[in-house]
């Protein structure tokens, strides 16, 4: 029994003093963190790592803390990945950034991977958060744009709000769809505002670069044009819709489509007037018109397509026919009983006036009166026909 036990404890001594053998005493736990950033100081990290960069160190003068929050923030200006920081240099004259395998980022309460949102311009912006940098409290952010394209932003910590992986996936769904709202091939039909006015065409060339469409569409004249029109403008347009579109439209341009000749009507202060068609100017979109006025003079006026209605033969001559009565309501001839409806120009009230016509001046459209005051003189006015009215 004593034999056994002096065998153990030998055995135990033995344990005991290979177990101290076996010891590292170079190990040392690293007792500085600044900013999330560990500081090792003449010794080596005994995990894994990857070497970032070399950069010099500016020392203050009795403040060791000053000069490892100069160099953190120093370094993140350039590197922003590094979470540690190694001073191998002998003089400590340069440091060493890595960054650690395997080690979670964390800053403002989120974690690189997370889902995030926040608003730009009042929308807002889905995505994940890719890196994060405590010292300026603020983290890298990739989302998709309206556009569908990946893009990365700095956003502070303060604007973003953490969302879950199922919040994430179902907004992120929702934005797809709309994304595909605006994402078209060439031939493609579109519809379009222009002026709160809607507008169909289809597109002939695509400009992903700057997210905008060559769009071709039909003017009222029947004319071919195209239009630059940014992706989130368009709208998909069904091909039947745009087909009906087409057919009405071509209606409505047959209306202002017109011949040398042709028979007309346009409004001119408020009042139908009816002619024929003299002459076309197509690019700028105007006609000229031949038409009777009041004294039965043919006149020529140039009115724009827009505003020149056709009308038929038989509504034209029926027209024609009627301003002819009123064309001799003003034909007076020398020695005619007429009256004359004077205004006064004091109280602009009308005084009817009987008198007699001793001149005609077919030119100015004006003929000299003569008739008798209130003293029963006889006086004399050169007047308007357009003043005059025949006796009944």
């Amino acid at each position: 029994m004593k034999a056994i036990k002096t065998t153990f404890s030998l055995l135990f001594i033995s344990i005991t003093l290979f177990a101290q053998q076996d010891k590292d005493y170079s190990l040392a736990k690293v007792g500085k963190q600044v900013l999330g950033v560990y500081i090792f100081v003449a010794c080596e990290p005994a995990n894994e790592y990857d070497y970032i960069a070399t950069i010099d160190v500016r020392w203050h003068e009795g403040d060791p803390d000053k000069s490892f929050l100069e160099l953190i923030e120093r370094g993140k200006k350039k590197y922003p990945n590094f979470n540690a920081i190694i001073f191998k240099n002998a003089k400590f004259e340069t440091a060493d950034l890595v960054k650690f395998r395997n080690l979670e980022i964390t800053g403002g309460g989120f974690r690189v991977g997370d889902n995030a949102v926040y608003k730009e311009d009042g929308r807002p912006k889905y995505g994940q958060i890719l890196q994060l940098d405590n010292t300026k409290q603020k983290a890298g952010f990739k989302y998709l744009d309206e556009y569908g394209e990946e893009k990365l932003n700095t956003v502070a910590y303060s604007k973003l709000s953490m969302i879950t992986a199922e919040q994430y996936s179902s907004l992120i769904e929702q934005q797809n769809v709309e994304i595909q709202k605006h994402k078209f091939i060439i031939g493609e039909k579109t519809s379009w505002s222009d002026d709160k006015k809607p507008c169909y065409g289809e597109v002939v060339s695509l400009n992903n670069k700057n997210h905008d469409a060559t769009v071709k569409y039909y003017n009222i004249y029947g004319e071919e044009k195209t239009t630059v029109i940014d992706f989130l403008k368009l709208e998909k347009f069904d091909e039947l819709r745009y087909s009906d579109y087409i057919e009405k439209q071509k209606v409505e341009i047959q209306k202002h489509q017109f011949t040398v000749g042709q028979k007309i009507s346009y409004i001119d202060d408020k009042i139908a007037k009816y002619g024929e068609v003299a002459a076309l100017d197509n690019n700028s979109h105007k006609a000229t018109l031949k038409y009777i006025d009041i004294f039965g003079e043919v006149k020529t006026v140039d009115v724009k397509y827009l505003d020149i209605e056709k009308v038929s033969e038989e509504k034209f001559q029926e027209e024609i026919k009627n301003f002819q009565l009123e064309i001799l309501k003003y034909k007076f001839s020398i020695g005619e009983k007429i009256s004359w409806s004077k205004t006064s120009v004091f109280t602009s009230k009308s005084e009817i006036i009987l008198a007699e016509i001793v001149a005609l001046n077919d030119l100015e459209h004006k003929a000299t009166i003569k008739y008798f005051n209130k003293d029963n003189i006889e006086k004399q006015e050169n007047v308007s026909y357009l003043d005059l009215s025949k006796l009944k």
